[in-house]
């Protein structure tokens, strides 16, 4: 088990370096106002310590500690700070065969610097001399010769133009000082454009969608990403034992609901007791269900939600969790070819879990239980994506994670979870108290409308009462 285990990792190691399409792009001065929402700390230090690079499925990840020299924003009132440094496996470096490290003994450096918390569930515990927190940094400045460079990717020629020292700490302030003074426009309720509790044990009007990431052949990987619903089949290619069987959801003609194994996992899909159940265990497996008016632009997402453990997964032969708590809700859907999709459907999501946050992955993929790391709430905006590896997506800029925050959050209890779309800005809240608030600027078109949309990834989650509200907007203040 342990050997195919290296081989799996190996070979999705292999996928992520041989994309052909990364389209990297160069840092602006946005993506640095950008940094400054997301994160809690900007600070200058100077590298006094560097360990070696820990890898994962998505990044390498380096540990440093920083003397720390400035504060730019944020309160950090120690002297020095334990710092991951992540970078992309495309972007890695090499020398004589072995990994270069991103950082050493005596560079001098900026850093925006994300605080990722952990949040123990039921069942897990911090060991007694673990950190409750991580300072995470996915990409930050090395100051050479006076001047700021960047990394993983270069400096725009239009920011190159400020990377002198004081140039460059100058326009980190007049960032920070935008950030703070940003003021945001005021909504209130509108009318109610959707409502559905399910109690008539019906699926109209949501629909599913269907698809896989990638060439022809990913279809039929065992670890191919797929969008699963009613309609898609597949054959698996691992392992061995079932090569040539084909996977499909069987409806039940009495209940109208879906079920099957797929991949070697249970899914099952439809409405159960009065609530609509979302069943989807297997790795990189996601059930998307959309409803609603691809004109919708500021809305309010409601929804009780309840999670729930999976205990079929507990079975040796599967290679996943019991829970992945990866689910949530979408806005702003915009699917072009609906139900259909390898990836080019954009969203706004207010969800739990980590997907596709590099912040939150690196560096506890080596070091915090799933069980512990995976209790998060998150805003992701997920631009059309369609070709290459999505573990990479924060680096090429196709996803963007406005917010995240640790949430410990409860096995098979009510949740209500809500959400708010206005203009740039998202909030997320869960039981009635805020969470979660990011701005998305500049604004893609993609993304000022669209559809609403329930979603989990390799979790067992059940919805009921989902509402959606117009919001109608007061003033206007903020620049989108």
């Amino acid at each position: 088990m342990q050997a195919a285990r290296h081989v799996w990792i190996g070979g999705v190691l292999a996928a992520l370096c041989a994309g052909r399409t990364h389209a990297w792009q160069n840092v602006t001065a946005n993506d640095l106002m950008n940094e400054i929402r997301r994160n809690d700390l900007v600070v200058r230090g100077t590298v006094v310590r560097a360990r070696g690079e820990r890898f994962t499925p998505h990044a390498f990840t380096q540990e440093v500690y920083l003397r720390v020299k400035d504060v730019y924003m944020g309160d950090y009132p120690h002297s020095e700070m334990r710092l991951f440094l992540n970078l992309p496996i495309c972007l890695h470096r090499e020398k004589a065969g072995r990994p270069a490290l991103a950082a050493n003994v005596g560079d001098e450096l900026i850093a925006p610097v994300k605080a990722i918390r952990i949040s123990a569930v039921w069942g897990e515990y911090l060991p007694p001399d673990a950190p409750d927190h991580y300072y995470t940094a996915p990409s930050f400045y090395p100051i050479r010769d006076g001047r700021v460079t960047g990394s993983p990717y270069p400096l725009s020629k239009a920011l190159a133009k400020r990377s002198g020292l004081e140039d460059f700490e100058r326009l980190l302030a007049e960032k920070v000082n935008e950030y703070r003074s940003a003021r945001h426009d005021e909504y209130r309720l509108g009318r109610v454009l959707f409502f559905d509790d399910f109690d008539d044990h019906s699926l109209a009007g949501w629909t599913f969608l269907v698809g896989h990431r990638g060439n022809a052949a990913a279809i039929d990987s065992f670890y191919g990403e797929k969008w699963v619903g009613p309609g898609l089949r597949w054959k698996h290619k691992y392992p061995r034992s079932k090569r040539g069987t084909r996977g499909r959801l069987n409806r039940d003609k009495a209940t109208g609901n879906y079920g099957g194994v797929l991949d070697g996992a249970r899914l099952e899909i439809g409405v159960y007791n009065g609530r609509f159940r979302l069943r989807c265990n297997r790795l990189w497996h996601h059930v998307t269900v959309v409803a609603g008016d691809p004109n919708w632009q500021d809305y309010q997402v409601e929804c009780d939600v309840y999670n729930y453990l999976d205990r079929a997964l507990l079975l040796p032969e599967l290679i996943a969790q019991p829970n992945y708590q990866e689910f949530g809700l979408y806005g702003r859907v915009h699917v072009p070819n609906l139900p259909e999709t390898k990836g080019e459907h954009s969203l706004i999501a207010v969800e739990f879990g980590p997907y596709s946050n590099e912040l939150a992955l690196v560096p506890m993929w080596t070091r915090v239980r799933p069980g512990l790391w995976h209790n998060f709430c998150q805003i992701r905006a997920k631009l059309p994506d369609p070709d290459g590896p999505r573990e990479l997506s924060f680096w090429r800029k196709r996803t963007h994670i406005l917010a995240c925050a640790a949430y410990r959050i409860p096995p098979n209890k009510r949740i209500r979870l809500k959400a708010r779309f206005m203009g740039n800005r998202v909030e997320g809240y869960i039981d009635g108290v805020k969470h979660l608030d990011g701005v998305l600027s500049p604004m893609p078109d993609v993304l000022r409308a669209g559809r609403m949309a329930l979603w989990v990834f390799e979790t067992w989650a059940e919805f009921d009462n989902v509402k959606v509200t117009e919001l109608v907007r007061l003033n206007r203040t903020a620049r989108e």
